[in-house]
């Protein structure tokens, strides 16, 4: 009796998690049968569509610029003032390394100078 039991709490289970199918709402399927007066289904307006004057020729796009020419627009556009800026830096470093490379030579010439003044004496 006690399988019995059992088998029949299992089968009830069963019974409990068995549901019925939902019917559901606009699920994409239409039926054959036309819908009835009740239901009635409002008219879509005419699809409008131009003029084909209206419609521009259909082009390939234009490829986008080069790197080098879309830095060179943002150069002379948005970036006016930060490119002005890297060009008068650009140009002080030009003129500190040019200083330091005659700094050092006259470090260097002077060196030589303590060096052969020091060999002779």
């Amino acid at each position: 009796t006690a399988k019995l039991e059992k088998a029949a709490v299992v089968e009830t289970r069963k019974l409990k998690s068995r549901k019925a199918p939902k019917e559901r709402v606009g699920s994409g399927k239409r039926s054959s049968q036309p819908p009835s007066p009740q239901e009635e289904v409002p008219e879509l307006p005419p699809p409008i569509t131009p003029a084909l004057s209206s419609i521009p020729p259909l082009h390939p796009p234009s490829s986008p610029p080069t790197k080098a020419d879309a830095f060179e627009e943002f150069k002379r556009e948005r970036g006016s003032e930060i490119n002005r800026i890297f060009v008068e830096n650009k140009k002080t470093l030009g003129d500190k390394k040019r200083s330091a490379k005659d700094l050092a030579a006259v470090i260097n010439n002077s060196k030589k100078e303590m060096d052969s003044t020091k060999i002779c004496s």
